[in-house]
């Protein structure tokens, strides 16, 4: 061992020594001189360290990247992704809109059998001709025969809505309606 962490190891031993036996603390003379000695000595140790810390090499970690969470599916993800695909004036847009019309049907008529007002034909049928809703913007967007009313067109344009997006929350909300 450096002779000074000696020193400084007898230090501390003697001062846990004097702090349990408080009688021995008579034996030392803490003058005025004495304590400003043993401050000075504290103050350029600090220095000292203060000082050697400057010259240390500073070195930056570099972390990993964060692990990534797995997404799950969600059902009706793809339905979603279709609406954003048929929102455009493209010839993917058209295609997109025919396929989600032919899933709402699917799904209208599967409502209309599990509620037990209707079998699969009568559904079928029901939902071709419009007469499974009371609603006309649903009963038109999923009809092969009805169109839109003009009523409802023109509520449409107000709105902001194409009639497509217009049609198409209005049989979401009767299908809700229609849940059994």
């Amino acid at each position: 061992m450096r002779p000074l962490a000696v020193l400084g190891t007898g230090t501390v031993v003697a001062g846990f020594v004097v702090l349990l036996e408080r009688g021995l603390a008579g034996f030392f003379d803490f003058s005025y001189t004495f304590v400003t000695l043993v401050g000075a000595l504290a103050v350029l140790q600090g220095l000292r360290y203060a000082l050697g810390r400057r010259k240390a090499e500073r070195e930056s970690v570099e972390l990993g990247e964060p692990e990534r969470r797995y997404t799950v599916a969600v059902p009706g993800d793809d339905l979603d992704e279709r609406i954003r695909r048929s929102s455009g004036r493209t010839r993917g847009a058209n295609r997109a809109r025919g396929r989600i019309r032919t899933r709402l049907r699917d799904v209208a008529t599967a409502e209309l059998v599990a509620k037990g007002d209707y079998t699969p034909t009568e559904a079928e049928e029901a939902v071709r001709d419009g007469s499974w809703t009371d609603d006309a913007a649903a009963a038109a967007f999923l009809s092969e025969t009805a169109t839109m009313p003009l009523r409802e067109a023109l509520r449409a344009r107000l709105a902001g809505k194409s009639s497509f997006r217009f049609g198409l929350s209005r049989t979401l909300a009767a299908l809700e309606e229609a849940e059994p």
